[in-house]
């Protein structure tokens, strides 16, 4: 009976805690100059899982480096119509700026794969309004994102895209899914039973 006990409670706490600490960026309709640069073009869509538990690997106070902090990454390149994902083998980072101390810099830095698994460096500019601490973990209550300031390069074998400014930019604490919160349900429904059956 402890055993089916300490698995109730497992499965009861494992779900929220597994979302503790994770913020999703998605952002769509970035603006991009064609081949010849004649033709300023819209599109492009980003995904990426970042999470903010880590550590601060540098000292000064106004720069904040987080190494490792991108989970997870989805990317379509509306100029070549390729997709790409994280490539995990490669180093990637996540930095707080606050040196300007009129706004906050973010800067997300990895490598993406394509389905042919070439491997292409990006980095991803972000500003915001400004806040007093280099922290990652609440960035998402304190910074306003500036759209218009956003930039994405993506430049290497595995394709180029140079685009800024998307129409859409949400930057948000990710949050259960139904099935995790069934799940829950589910635990808290057995852990009930147990104890309604040990008093009876």
């Amino acid at each position: 009976m402890n055993i089916v006990r300490v698995i109730g409670f497992v499965l009861a706490f494992a779900s929220p805690c597994s979302f503790a600490g994770l913020i999703n960026v998605e952002m769509e309709g970035f603006k991009y100059w064609n081949d010849d640069y004649t033709e300023l073009k819209k599109g492009g869509r980003l995904s990426l899982q970042v999470d903010t538990s880590g550590s601060d690997s540098d000292s000064n106070i106004e720069k904040g480096e987080y190494n490792g902090a991108i989970l997870n990454a989805s990317f379509f390149n509306s100029h070549s119509s390729k997709e790409y994902c994280l490539d995990f083998s490669q180093r990637n980072s996540v930095v707080v700026d606050l040196s300007s101390s009129f706004f906050t810099k973010l800067s997300l830095k990895g490598f993406f794969l394509d389905l042919d698994g070439r491997s292409t460096s990006f980095e991803l500019f972000l500003e915001g309004t400004y806040k007093e601490d280099d922290r990652l973990d609440n960035v998402v209550e304190k910074v306003s994102l500036f759209s218009d300031a956003t930039k994405l390069v993506m430049f290497g074998d595995g394709g180029f895209f140079d685009g800024d400014a998307p129409d859409i930019v949400k930057f948000s604490k990710a949050v259960p899914e139904p099935h995790a919160a069934l799940l829950l349900l589910i635990s808290a429904m057995g852990l009930g039973a147990l104890r309604w059956k040990r008093i009876h």
